[in-house]
This record gives structure tokens, C-alpha cells and sequence, in this order.
């Protein structure tokens, strides 16, 4: 059987493409002779994977893996595709193992391919993972020793920095230690858990070990998330010494691209790396989870040996768009609760009290350098949004839909679809008044405050109930409530959302505007722009929570489809509900959100095993 037609059926499920037809066939002329059935079909799925957002193929788990891109597919005339037959794990590893263009892990000779059992990549991933892992390994297999006086001197910082032993401030304290004693820090924890304020006091307390001023480096990996990222900063500033404060931020955050130093005209490649690193001391990425791995290596690959880094995010929240999970992934299997190793503890202790049962006989290095905020500021922690963002965690999706369905849960909303697809008369006239008073403010300030009161936030962007639907149906009853009016693509009260970077102008992709009087207004240029001068941009009424990620908003409408959806996953939703700050409604049938809480993304890769498990045989 050729090539072309024993890969016919996952291009027609659109797991693969031509791209991925034309490279095994690439490699069979590369070989000298066909490669076996499993070996094509396994090569143009690890091919493809990236794209998928996985990091390589898993051979064990090809049906499982893929089933999110499968389930319910039909063909161009609405028919159900037969179900695809995936290789067997066996037979392809049999193939791979003795296929000259295969290498092991241990082995340095280049080839397209790496199978490291039962994972097969394509060689740059492999080499962006490996890149990682092994700087991570480096950088956890080390504790920075103290001497006595300086444990002491450090020790009363973090009693001035923590004056209290309430939860919070144990484990924030504990993850400013970390950070005192390690290079590498990962600092994890949902909205409201104090990230930022743990950043500030941990900045502070590094800035007085180190005696000097230190080059601090704050990144995110967009513009609007860099922009968050300076206000939250400057907003906790207050919470450390004055003494430690002054010049602790000397500049703004950036995004993760320009601090590498991206060019467009060679993308991938950027101005500082092994051989030119970062001039950086410390180096802090907010919203860790929305990096993907050949970024992560990047950054890692850019930064000195004796660098501290700090990722801060929240490993619930939806991974990033392209390959990769590694925030998730670093912070380890969701069996792991916390802990410290015993080794570490005996370090640890020098600085913040230890309860031993915090303390563990054996854990990998990576797991003494996670501290994660179960304590959230933001929201009760037996009830309101809180209380249904654990349950979603959970994946408890009969309670759930309970909690909503018997509105017991202070703060949230549950609401279904009316007939027709459409939302229901008193939540759209809720979102009516809502952009209505933002429409008739008295100053673009005043508007765009207002612009935070209420979002509407889907999990698709085509159909009724997603983006495009939402926002011909938000400014339809705008325009019957005579709030909007004219057609002009840029009438009043229209509000807009940046969809492309334009550095020269401070505009970044997610940064929300409204137009008044023919300018375009945004929190950060009251002056406003003129409509022509907008790089790429759309109407945003409601915009996909994807692109909410890191926001925060008054009420939050979370819409969900009409039909359980493989997009449509417990992160998705999690992430819909946290961007709530005292109200959420969700639109929805029971049936989607039972399917949504139950539906986990998978992403498939090598570095939570490398470092959870294989990890534990490294000597802390």
C-alpha cells in the first residue's frame, strides 16, 4: 500500500496534512525503501503533533491522544467518518527501534527523529525539551548555602517581610525562601492567591541578600499580560520597606519576545542566547502557563548560569496555544500536594519554620523548587466563585452542575440558552445597561473603568453563542436601545480589541479600546488614536476566553455552545469562571458542562516524567 493511501484516512480526519504526506514520503527516499505501515502513520502524527499543541507522539496512547481532534467528526457531506485504526505501541516501536533514521535519547549522531520509549519526536522538540531539562536539573540539583549570620540577617527580613503566621504568609514566606536558597522557582497559584505580592517581597528580600542593586528582568508573554504585570507590581510596592524599595523596579515589564530580542525577519531566532546571554540577576515570566515549550527553551538557553528564574502562573488555567504544557508540567502530577524533601528541609529550616508533615523521605529536586497559593484573597473559601473553581478542579461535574442548578454558590449565575440560541432577555439587558453607562460616560477614563464591569466571554468564536454570534446580538440590542447608532465601521461606543502587536504605538494583541466621538481610547493613551492609525483589531462586545486570560473582570458572562464541544475543556472553563471578580454567570446546558468538567487537555511530552520521575534519581 502506498504512502499517500495508508495516510488517506488521518488527512481526511484532518490529523495530518500534505505537509506531513510529502515528509514521510521525504524520508522513505531518504531510506532507500518504504517504512512499515505503523512507522508512516506514527512518524506523520509526531510530524504533526505540534500543531495539535503536543510536544511529540506517545505511542502508548495514540487513540487517546488524538481523540479530542476526532470525536464526532464527519466528512464534507455531514456522514460519520469511519473510526480511525491507530498503530499499534508495539509493532511501531519494533519498526522505529531499527530504523537508521531513529535515534535513541543517549545517542548524538542527528537525525530527523528521537524515540525516547514510548515517545517519538521530531528532533528540534526533542532538543527544546532536553535543552530545558537539562537547565532546570542544573539549576534544582544546587542550594545556595548560607552562613550563619546571613541566615539570621535573612531569617528577620522575612519576619519584617511575613508579620503574621496566618496560611497566606506561611506559604508565601516559604516560597521567598525558596527562592533565597535556589536559582529556580516555580510559583503557582489561582487568582487572588497573592503571586504578586509574594514577586514584590521576594525581589526585596533577594535584593537585601545580594547587598546591591540587582538587574531584575520582568517578562510576559504578551503585551497586555507585561502591562498587568507593571500595574500589579507598582500596586504592591508599598508592602516592603521602604529601605528595599527604592530602585527594587527600574523598568517596566516587557514581553518574553522582546527581551529575547525577536526579529521578524528571522523568527525562531532571536538577539541573545547561550553565546550572548541576558545581563539579568533575576528573571521573573508572569503568566508562566501561557508559554510553550520552543519559547521556554529560548529563554532558558538566553539566561546566565548563575541567573535566577522565576516562573509565577496559575497550572489550571488553559495551556498555551502552541506546543506544550510546561508550567502544568513543572509543577508536577496532581497527586503531588506539596512537601519538601528531607535534604531541603534542613536548609529551608534556616530561614522559615518547617511542620514536618510537610516533609518528605523522598522527592525529586524539581518538587523542593514548587510552592503553590491555595489561599485566595479574592474569593471565600467555602463559597462564591471559589467554591465552584475548586469543584471544577476537582472534576466533580455532578457537583457542579448541582452548585449551579440549586444556586447555592454566593456570586454565580447559572442560565440556559433560549430557543433559537440566543441568551436570555434579563442577561442581555444586563449586558445592555452594563455598555450603556460605559457608552454614555462623561470621559474616556470613565468609559473604559466602566468597560470592566461586565464581559461577555465565549468558548468558541464562530456560531450564535460565540464571539461573532455574541457580538452581532450585543450591538443589535444596542442599537434597538438607541445606545449605538450611525454605520460607521467606527461608531460611537463601538469597542475594539487589539489583534496584533504594534510596539511603536503601545498597542498589544488583547488590549481593549472604545471608540468615542471617532477616536479610539485605551487605558494606556487617553489621548486617543485615530481610527487609521489602529494596527489589526476586531469588535469585542464578547471576546473567546482565550483571549481573556490573565483579565479580570466585575462579571464575567461565561457562554458555552449549545453542544458538548472538544474544545470545550475543564481548563476552558476554569479559566471562563476565575476571570470573575464577585460575579459570574454561566450560560449553558447541563449536558456541556458535565462533558467540559470531564475533559481535561491532554498534552503529550517527556518533562514531567523526566523531572517527577526519572528526577528522582539526580542527588539534590
Amino acid at each position: 500500500m502506498s504512502t499517500r493511501t495508508k495516510l488517506a484516512p488521518f488527512c481526511e480526519a484532518k490529523l495530518i496534512g500534505k505537509l506531513e504526506v510529502v515528509l514521510v514520503e521525504h524520508l522513505e527516499r531518504m531510506l532507500g525503501e518504504p517504512l512499515a505501515d505503523d512507522a508512516r502513520i506514527a512518524i506523520a502524527l509526531a510530524s504533526k503533533a505540534p500543531s495539535h499543541g503536543h510536544v511529540c507522539a506517545d505511542l502508548s496512547a495514540l487513540s487517546e491522544l488524538f481523540r479530542q481532534e476526532t470525536e464526532g467528526d464527519e466528512d464534507d457531506e455531514g456522514a460519520k467518518r469511519e473510526p480511525l485504526t491507530f498503530p499499534s505501541a508495539d509493532a511501531t516501536l519494533s519498526a522505529l527501534r531499527s530504523c537508521p533514521l531513529v535515534r535513541r535519547p543517549e545517542d548524538s549522531r542527528p537525525t530527523p527523529l528521537v524515540l525516547d520509549e514510548p515517545r517519538l519526536y521530531l528532533d528540534r522538540f526533542f532538543l527544546d525539551e532536553r535543552l530545558v531539562y537539562e537547565a532546570i536539573r542544573a539549576r534544582v540539583s544546587a542550594v545556595e548555602p548560607l552562613t550563619e549570620a546571613e541566615a539570621k540577617r535573612l531569617r528577620a527580613l522575612l519576619d519584617e517581610l511575613f508579620p503574621s503566621d496566618e496560611p497566606t504568609n506561611v506559604d508565601q514566606r516559604r516560597a521567598v525562601a525558596t527562592a533565597l536558597l535556589r536559582r529556580f522557582l516555580v510559583l503557582t497559584g489561582g487568582p487572588g492567591t497573592g503571586k504578586t505580592t509574594t514577586v514584590v517581597k521576594l525581589l526585596a528580600a533577594l535584593k537585601e541578600k545580594a547587598g546591591r542593586e540587582l538587574e531584575i528582568l520582568l517578562v510576559a508573554p504578551t503585551g497586555k499580560a507585561a502591562a498587568r504585570m507593571g500595574e500589579s507590581i507598582q500596586n504592591n510596592l508599598a508592602k516592603v520597606p521602604e529601605r528595599l524599595r527604592e530602585g527594587l523596579v527600574t523598568e517596566p515589564p516587557s514581553t518574553l519576545h522582546r527581551a529575547l530580542g525577536a526579529n521578524p525577519m528571522t523568527p525562531g531566532r532571536f538577539k541573545h542566547h547561550a553565546d550572548n546571554p541576558l545581563p539579568h540577576d533575576v528573571v521573573i515570566v508572569d503568566e508562566a502557563s501561557m508559554v510553550d515549550l520552543p519559547m521556554m527553551a529560548r529563554l532558558f538557553d538566553a539566561l546566565l548560569p548563575d541567573a535566577r528564574l522565576i516562573l509565577v502562573g496559575d497550572r489550571e488555567q488553559l495551556a498555551s496555544v502552541d506546543a506544550g504544557a510546561v508550567l502544568a508540567e513543572l509543577a508536577g502530577p496532581r497527586t503531588f500536594t506539596g512537601g519538601v524533601s528531607k535534604a531541603f528541609a534542613k536548609e529551608l529550616s534556616k530561614l522559615v519554620d518547617v511542620p514536618s508533615d510537610l516533609v518528605r523521605e523522598s522527592l525529586p529536586p524539581i518538587a523542593d523548587a514548587v510552592v503553590t497559593l491555595r489561599h485566595s484573597h479574592r474569593f471565600k473559601e467555602d463559597g462564591g466563585i471559589g467554591k465552584l473553581a475548586k469543584a471544577i478542579q476537582s472534576g466533580d461535574e455532578e457537583e457542579v452542575v448541582k452548585a449551579l442548578k440549586e444556586g447555592k454558590v454566593e456570586g454565580v449565575t447559572y442560565r440556559q440558552p433560549e430557543q433559537g440560541k440566543r441568551l436570555p432577555k434579563a442577561l442581555m439587558d444586563t449586558i445592555v445597561t452594563a455598555y450603556k453607562a460605559a457608552i454614555e460616560a462623561t470621559s474616556p477614563k470613565e468609559a473604559l473603568a466602566k468597560l470592566l464591569a461586565i464581559r461577555v466571554l465565549c468558548a468558541h468564536r464562530r456560531g450564535e453563542l460565540g464571539v461573532e454570534g455574541m457580538n452581532a446580538a450585543i450591538l443589535e440590542a444596542l442599537r434597538e436601545a438607541k445606545a449605538v447608532s450611525g454605520r460607521s465601521a467606527f461608531f460611537h461606543g463601538r469597542v475594539v480589541m487589539i489583534t496584533e502587536n504594534d510596539r511603536s504605538q503601545s498597542l498589544f494583541n488583547g488590549d481593549i479600546g472604545m471608540v468615542r466621538s471617532g477616536r479610539v481610547y485605551f487605558e494606556t493613551d487617553l489621548e486617543g488614536k485615530s481610527p487609521a492609525r489602529l494596527p489589526a483589531h476586531e469588535t469585542a462586545f464578547a471576546m473567546t476566553i482565550h483571549k481573556s486570560q490573565g483579565s479580570e473582570f466585575d462579571h464575567a458572562i461565561v457562554v458555552l455552545p449549545e453542544k458538548p464541544s472538544k474544545i470545550v475543556t475543564r481548563e476552558l472553563l476554569y479559566t471562563g469562571i476565575t476571570r470573575a471578580k464577585t460575579n459570574v454567570t454561566v450560560v449553558g446546558t447541563d449536558e456541556v458542562i458535565r462533558a467540559a468538567v470531564r475533559e481535561t487537555i491532554t498534552r503529550a511530552s517527556g518533562l514531567e516524567d523526566w523531572l517527577w520521575q526519572r528526577g528522582r534519581d539526580l542527588t539534590p
